[in-house]
């Protein structure tokens, strides 16, 4: 059977699927394997045990052999509890209290092929940035929120050379389409079922480049860069009075991965990563409308780059079963309260993880992971200003987000 022959079933299929979104740090979603979950991502890409090179590190590829199809879901849950007050500059002020709660599920797919003993070649479907955001049309700040969802879906065909013995060296091409919904309320009409709406999509392409050394069989090192993505989403604006084309300039920023991997003997293994992402590109959420090129919404974003730290322990019980555990930082893309909006109320959040690997036969694995995220409580201090109307929404979110994920690897 041809490599072709094995990818077109496999990719027709996802692309079939919904790609619904979740929040992490700024909107970037790090859940592409449920294998890397359950060690808070450490070691990704180059540990050797799924396909999810293809997304952290296209090098590590070369660690599979034969030809190996998977695929997985992750459940995202967050939860919210929100309390504070909107000040608008008429006099009018609402005080209040939400309770968002947000379940999206993250599909991913891969499928690695041993061309011969120097060269892998590799096909992705995933993603790695969205946003979901949602609360009800009554709520204190509508105003400045109602929902917001970014989705993006990346196709990455990948392929890695063995240099050496001990070095090689991976290269993807990635196509992504992204879209966007955001919905707001309008001050001057009181119904809460009048709102605002923006909606636009996009497609865009970028790359990957990954490095990795083998000291020995048991220890190595990698090395990732994955290119931003520029677009231009253009779409549509409706309010209760008009409707009209809009763009808007959208990066999904570059980052970088530093991964490293340590069996120390037959039952234990140790990983890392530390993770950089360009974040501070994103200055500012301009919506401009189309026959004028003038602006109808303007957010200062201001985010600064982040950077994410992270352990893991994999401990192999039987030749079948392999447990794992994981900790991971990860800082916030926000500089102050002032520039923290309804729509991503991020902070910085600590992560726990576990996961569990069972080899069914030579030919079937199962994966099933689950992270706790802890995340400091988030201060709101931010004005939405509009045709000289101002509203000052000042809360506090106190929030959790819970991962389950479960994902099957059949080696051909």
């Amino acid at each position: 059977m041809s490599f072709i022959k094995k990818v077109a079933p496999f990719a027709t299929m996802f692309f079939l699927l919904s790609t619904e979104v979740a929040y992490s740090s700024g909107f970037q979603i790090s859940e592409a394997s449920v294998t890397a979950l359950g060690r808070s991502f450490a070691g990704a890409g180059i540990v050797g045990d799924d396909a999810s090179a293809i997304v952290y590190n296209p090098a590590g590829m070369s660690l599979i052999q034969g030809t190996v199809l998977q695929a997985g879901m992750t459940a995202i849950n967050i939860r919210s509890k929100v309390h504070g007050v909107s000040t608008t500059n008429l006099g009018g002020t609402t005080t209040g209290s939400t309770k968002p709660n947000i379940t999206s599920f993250v599909p991913n797919g891969f499928i690695v092929y041993r061309y011969n003993d120097k060269i892998n070649l590799g096909l992705g479907i995933f993603s790695d940035y969205g946003l979901s955001t949602e609360y009800d049309d009554d709520w204190f700040g509508r105003n400045h929120a109602l929902d917001s969802r970014l989705e993006t879906i990346k196709v990455n065909p990948s392929f890695s050379y063995k240099v050496t013995d001990n070095l090689t060296l991976g290269v993807g091409v990635v196509v992504e389409q992204i879209s966007a919904r955001l919905t707001q309320g309008i001050p001057v009409v009181p119904s809460p079922e009048r709102y605002a709406l923006v909606k636009g999509d996009d497609w865009g392409y970028g790359y990957n480049l990954g490095i990795m050394y083998e000291f020995n069989k048991d220890t190595r090192l990698g090395l990732s860069y994955r290119s931003r993505i520029r677009h231009q989403l253009e779409g549509q604006f409706y309010n209760p009075y008009t409707i009209m084309d809009i763009h808007a300039n959208v990066d999904l920023p570059e980052y970088v991965i530093l991964s490293g991997y340590h069996k120390f003997n037959d039952k234990f293994a140790f990983s890392g990563i530390i993770k950089w992402t360009h974040w501070d590109l994103f200055e500012a959420l301009d919506i401009k409308e189309d026959k004028h090129n003038t602006g109808i919404s303007y957010t200062p974003e201001k985010w600064k780059d982040t950077w994410y730290f992270g352990i893991g322990l994999d401990y192999f019980v039987t030749d079948n079963l392999t447990l794992r555990a994981g900790w991971g930082y990860d800082n916030s893309v926000i500089s102050s309260a002032e520039f923290r909006t309804a729509r991503i109320p991020d902070n910085y959040r600590y992560l726990v993880s576990l996961g569990a690997s069972y080899k069914f036969n030579e030919h079937l694995l199962l994966d099933i992971g689950y992270m706790h995220i802890f995340l400091d409580n988030a201060n709101i201090n931010n004005v939405y200003e509009s045709g000289g109307y101002q509203d000052r929404l000042t809360a506090v979110y106190k929030s959790e987000v819970n991962l389950l994920g479960l994902q099957m690897q059949y080696k051909f």
